[in-house]
């Protein structure tokens, strides 16, 4: 069980509005041995309804003038939450798809129940923690970089910091993962990333100084198999879709064909 704060008493569409109890208005609390974090803005409530726990944020909070606690002599704390997942058999699912309803009680979450928000982290693919919680943010690395990555942002809003710490973890914590079966390659315009940036150790990082202005120096090699593929020779060409690419298309599967 958790420490009850107050009751849910208005919803409207996704905007839940909770009576507070007096004694909900401490910073921190404990409980069992677990320490909660008292109401306030942005931190995560929980909304007992059935079967499902549904977790919500606070958004907003204020005295309601209008209705007067006679017996304690005070006004009544009211807060506004907005719904973000729920609980299903100590499982958190994102998105909304259960609301509370008037009188149902709400709860302070523990530390460990807002950690679980958050997924269980790998310790060793770490890029970072919450601002508020401080809780530890890793990413699936495995998936993450099967695929494409956008990272936007104003200018010097810190893109290629970003990008800088994820490939760093993943080379100083997966390195013997990757070894063997992937390559990275860094078009580095400005020499950011020649020394010891990213990898540190020299056995698993080539430095490849291109010139496009002479024939001497360092050049970069290409498989063959990986230079004859159609989708980079639209690149390199600047092909049209549906006039060019056929053509070189059936180049590529022509030399495939008679090579």
């Amino acid at each position: 069980m958790s420490i009850a704060i107050g009751e849910v008493i208005s919803v409207r569409g996704t905007n839940i509005i909770i009576a507070l109890y007096e004694e909900s208005n401490k910073e921190t609390l404990f409980y069992n041995g677990e320490k909660f974090n008292g109401v306030s803005i942005q931190e995560f409530i929980l909304i007992r309804r059935g079967f499902r726990d549904i977790v919500a944020r606070v958004q907003g909070e204020y005295l309601d003038e209008r209705v007067k606690d006679e017996l304690n002599n005070c006004y009544i704390r009211k807060v506004e939450l907005v719904p973000i997942g729920y609980f299903y058999f100590d499982i958190f699912h994102e998105g909304i798809k259960h609301l509370p309803m008037i009188r149902d009680t709400a709860y302070l979450m523990s530390d460990n129940q807002v950690k679980s928000l958050f997924g269980k982290p790998d310790d060793k693919f770490i890029i970072g923690e919450t601002l508020t919680e401080e809780v530890p943010i890793s990413l699936p690395w495995t998936k993450l970089f099967n695929t494409h990555i956008g990272v936007f942002g104003n200018t010097g809003s810190g893109k290629s910091n970003t990008l800088t710490n994820i490939y760093t973890t993943l080379f100083n914590n997966k390195i013997n993962n990757i070894k063997e079966v992937s390559h990275f390659i860094v078009i580095d315009f400005n020499g950011e990333y020649t020394r010891n940036q990213l990898i540190s150790d020299s056995e698993f990082k080539t430095v490849y100084q291109l010139d496009t202005g002479s024939t001497e120096g360092n050049k970069f090699p290409l498989m063959r198999d990986v230079f004859w593929d159609e989708e980079l020779f639209g690149i390199l060409f600047k092909a049209t879709e549906n006039t060019q690419k056929p053509f070189l298309k059936r180049i590529v599967s022509g030399r495939s064909k008679f090579k």
